[in-house]
């Protein structure tokens, strides 16, 4: 017989958190009508009651543009999408393990419950977090890509 422990559950708080990108993965659209999406999942720095860190997704389209949510994200992760040529390609796993500050928000739904969305992605070093004062997280003036506590 298979054994599982459970496991607590916690709404992710509302406010601004550093989180680190582990997942780039091509999602189905919740809208047929919607261009092709990608799940991008994050780490975030903060803690469930167990001590893990909360894992967060964003959905984004596979676009690659300046005006698009994942070029926005790009961009917040460090990357100058600007010079980057039309037509080229972009391995999205390049992305992978750069940091950046979400700024998350609660949505509440018909039933009741509790939607947690990030609203904006932002460079990690341009604003400070809602868990700042943490003497470990410092900015090593290295893009994100530089060993962070989570």
């Amino acid at each position: 017989m298979p054994i599982i422990k459970k496991t607590g559950f916690m709404v992710h708080p509302e406010g601004l958190y550093r989180a680190r990108l582990t997942e780039v993965v091509e999602a189905d659209s919740l809208n047929p009508d919607w261009p092709a999406q990608f799940r991008c999942t994050f780490r975030t720095e903060m803690t469930d009651p167990m001590g893990e860190h909360i894992l967060i997704s964003y959905y984004v389209s596979q676009k690659l543009n300046s005006q698009s949510k994942f070029g926005q994200l790009a961009k917040a992760l460090g990357v100058n999408i600007d010079q980057i040529p039309n037509g080229e390609e972009f391995n999205t796993d390049d992305l992978l393990n750069f940091t950046c500050c979400l700024v998350i928000e609660h949505q509440e739904k018909v039933d009741g419950a509790v939607k947690v969305k990030v609203t904006s992605v932002l460079p990690d070093n341009s604003v400070t977090s809602t868990l700042s004062g943490d003497d470990d997280d410092v900015d090593n003036d290295d893009g994100g890509a530089g060993p962070v506590p989570f």
